[in-house]
């Protein structure tokens, strides 16, 4: 159960990295 926890959070703050690099494209692009 732990493990598996650990597992979620690990893709989670993966998942919200690659969302703030997405942002970082999107204003650069807009810039």
């Amino acid at each position: 159960m732990i493990y598996h926890f650990e597992i979620r959070e690990s893709s989670v703050r993966k998942g919200i990295q690659n969302k703030k690099r997405i942002r970082n494209r999107f204003h650069k692009h807009f810039i």
